[in-house]
């Protein structure tokens, strides 16, 4: 996705990734552009896979991954997730995803996670 908001020299729009790093922590306008990419599966559109990343174990990286703004990253979304109730979200190893997608692509109407 473009985000528009994070501008490199003031005018072209940065491509967002979902990478975590530096000053490019969880927030809920990057979690927004993370929904509407729509990365899911055929068939199931009301499914949708968000996949957030970082590199290594960069201590650099320390606040934005451990500090207040991931825990009021997370603290908004359990708040999302209370408001709308048809919202869903987990946290899944690589692997865990792929099972769900496979779910998802074989029409289970719920992801089971074991």
């Amino acid at each position: 996705m473009l985000d528009w908001r994070n501008r490199k020299w003031y005018i072209l729009p940065r491509v967002e990734n979902g990478d975590l790093q530096g000053r490019r922590g969880a927030t809920f306008a990057r979690f927004r552009l993370w929904q509407q990419a729509g990365v899911g599966v055929q068939g199931r559109a009301d499914w949708l896979f968000v996949k957030i990343h970082t590199h290594g174990c960069d201590e650099a990286n320390a606040k934005i991954l451990l500090g207040e703004p991931m825990r009021e990253f997370h603290r908004k979304l359990s708040r999302h997730a209370a408001k709308h109730p048809g919202f869903k979200y987990y946290y899944v190893t690589a692997h865990e995803m792929a099972m769900l997608v496979h779910q998802a692509e074989q029409g289970a109407s719920e992801p089971t996670l074991s």
